[in-house]
């Protein structure tokens, strides 16, 4: 399904820890919560999808065959990437579907990640309770302790 989940997962977090960096006028940080809505709906790089399954996906919708519990954002994400590959076709004549869905996977940025709230806390909170507990090994490692 996904190209790369681990790649969308890093990606994500560097948006949350750009924005926590960043703060808001008042505050030297912002909060998780705030800083994960923000990267929410902040810029992606990518869909990070592999052609094959968004070729699967759009034949389906284009055929109104659309899971029946689709989460509003997973909806946003198929309708977003549509519009994309609509556009190229419309721009590159003649291109064929399949050759101008690489290249808006190639080189299309979603206007945001495509991933729900709830699971980008839980998301945030495993990175960073997997980096903690690397970064305590490792110096517990350096100073000889373990």
């Amino acid at each position: 399904m996904f190209e790369n989940f681990e790649r969308r997962n890093e990606d994500f977090y560097q948006a949350v820890e750009k924005f926590q960096r960043k703060g808001c006028p008042g505050r030297r940080r912002l909060s998780t919560g705030c800083a994960v809505r923000r990267a929410i709906h902040s810029q992606a790089p990518s869909f990070y999808l592999t052609r094959e399954h968004a070729w699967k996906q759009l034949l389906e919708r284009r055929h109104r065959r659309i899971p029946p519990h689709e989460k509003p954002h997973r909806s946003a994400m198929w309708a977003e990437l549509e519009a994309a590959l609509q556009r190229r076709l419309k721009q590159a004549q003649g291109e064929e579907p399949w050759v101008a869905l690489d290249h808006v996977l190639a080189n299309y940025r979603p206007s945001r990640f495509f991933i729900s709230e709830d699971y980008a806390l839980k998301l945030v909170g495993h990175i960073e309770r997997h980096r903690r507990k690397h970064t305590t090994t490792q110096n517990s490692q350096n100073t000889g302790h373990l």
